[in-house]
């Protein structure tokens, strides 16, 4: 009927297949109402952020925890999602995360320190650091909570259970293709990861009662204050603060987790893209002291290296399931009430889009204006790598 293919494999219902997708098509049928799509035009059709769409795509119950509350990353409720998106919009302006960069420059001193002390008389585990690093950072962003996991070298109790519920939530998700299944799913975990879950969002409904009791005596400002204004009197829907305050904490650690020792793999794996880094960072700052966002953000050897590092290790390796309200996705008719997503490690790790797309090569955004543009990169489409949803 769309000219899709149908296949049943495990590898193609987690549609994460390069191989299947170029032999299938730009749109693959993944399960009886499913379709996973390879392009970046079916991108913007899908998750169109910017108002210019027509059509709306509600999201599905793909990452619904069984909570009274969703919070706006996972909110099915178009109004609901955008009354959160406008209390949380003023947080992310140039102006307020100007006003919080000092909170990034203490947790990235704290971190250069412990690394000088320890990483190289001990040797230390560069992923367990960033991970570290990055809670730290997300933590005190969203409701100014000091975990101090780099300068205590341990993972705080939360952080250490939000590590273990990772095979919880596949399950969980897993079992929601599956209805007549999910009873049985539950067969899977241990008896301690059973707990897992109630145990962490216990532990962050404590943290959200220590940061509602410190309402007015914040040492800096923080996301949540713009869904618990100072100056008001009431306190909104305690479940509904607590949604908020999970997706705070976690949007703003996960794609940094995955960032940082990325990163550093990628440089250290190539040595002379290192050096370029290094040399544009070295010319650029007399001292460490000097180094602030607003020069950073000129350098653009370094800008193409998290722009590279971005595309190798996607943040959202899985599609984000979305219903099509019936309409066109990247030239198909789509019927409404179908599952759609797209296949965003594929893309960015496909040839069609990018010239050595397996290969760690910053030198591809770079404008055709910089000494190290490379020519043979000329061709890549950057549209088909979307950092961020």
């Amino acid at each position: 009927m769309f000219g899709m293919a149908t296949i049943g494999s495990r590898e193609d219902i987690l549609g994460l297949s390069r191989k299947r997708l170029k032999k299938y098509g730009d749109v693959v049928r993944i399960a009886p109402n499913d379709l996973l799509f390879w392009t970046p035009k079916a991108y913007t059709d899908i998750y169109d952020h910017t108002g210019r769409s027509t059509h709306l795509f509600p999201k599905t119950r793909f990452q619904d925890i069984g909570e009274k509350e969703l919070g706006v990353t996972a909110e099915r409720d178009p109004e609901k999602h955008r009354v959160a998106r406008r209390m949380l919009n003023p947080g992310f302006s140039s102006k307020a995360l100007k006003a919080r960069e000092h909170v990034i420059h203490d947790h990235t001193d704290e971190f250069i320190s412990q690394l000088r002390a320890y990483g190289i008389s001990e040797g230390i585990d560069i992923c367990e650091w960033c991970h570290w690093l990055a809670w730290d950072i997300a933590g005190d962003m969203a409701y100014g909570r000091k975990f101090d996991n780099v300068k205590n070298r341990k993972s705080h109790d939360t952080l250490a259970a939000f590590m273990q519920i990772g095979f919880w939530a596949t399950i969980i998700q897993v079992s929601l293709r599956f209805p007549l299944l999910r009873p049985l799913m539950f067969l899977l975990f241990p008896p301690s990861l059973t707990t897992m879950m109630p145990r962490l969002l216990r532990m962050n409904r404590e943290e959200m009662r220590k940061r509602i009791a410190r309402k007015g005596q914040l040492e800096h400002q923080d996301l949540f204050q713009y869904l618990l204004p100072e100056k008001s009197e009431s306190v909104p829907d305690e479940d509904w603060l607590l949604s908020h305050a999970n997706v705070l904490i976690v949007a703003g650690f996960d794609p940094h987790a995955n960032l940082y020792p990325s990163i550093i793999y990628y440089l250290g794996k190539n040595l002379d893209k290192l050096r370029f880094a290094q040399v544009e960072v070295r010319e650029a700052f007399q001292s460490y002291n000097e180094i602030t966002s607003e020069p950073l953000v000129k350098l653009r050897y370094l800008q193409a290296v998290i722009n590279e590092s971005l595309r190798m290790h996607t943040n959202a390796a899985f599609g984000l399931p979305r219903l099509c309200p019936g309409t066109t996705v990247d030239g198909h008719y789509i019927p409404k009430g179908t599952t759609v997503s797209t296949a965003f490690f594929a893309t960015t790790h496909s040839e069609r889009f990018f010239k050595n797309a397996r290969s760690f090569h910053p030198e591809r955004w770079l404008a055709h204006d910089h000494p190290l543009y490379d020519e043979q990169f000329l061709n890549d489409d950057h549209s088909a790598s979307i950092h961020f949803l």
